[in-house]
């Protein structure tokens, strides 16, 4: 992606209770993300920097998510 370019994340997950962090790991390996609650993950992120990026989703719940949705660049 070049910079500038945004990245859209529309998403639902459930159980709605569960803590999740989304982001983008950057090429260095590095996770930069927001943790959202309530079953619902609703994001625009501009990119900084030109590069190579993955989506992540850390589940901070002791029981499993199922999360559908998606991300449009």
């Amino acid at each position: 992606m070049s910079a500038g370019e945004t990245i859209t994340i529309d998403a639902i997950y459930s159980p709605s209770t569960a803590e999740l962090d989304v982001g983008l790991i950057y090429a260095d390996g590095s996770f930069h993300y927001f943790t959202t609650t309530g079953g619902r993950i609703s994001k625009t992120i501009e990119m900084t920097e030109a590069g190579t990026y993955a989506l992540a989703i850390r589940n901070n719940a002791s029981y499993k998510v199922t999360v559908s949705g998606s991300v449009n660049y």
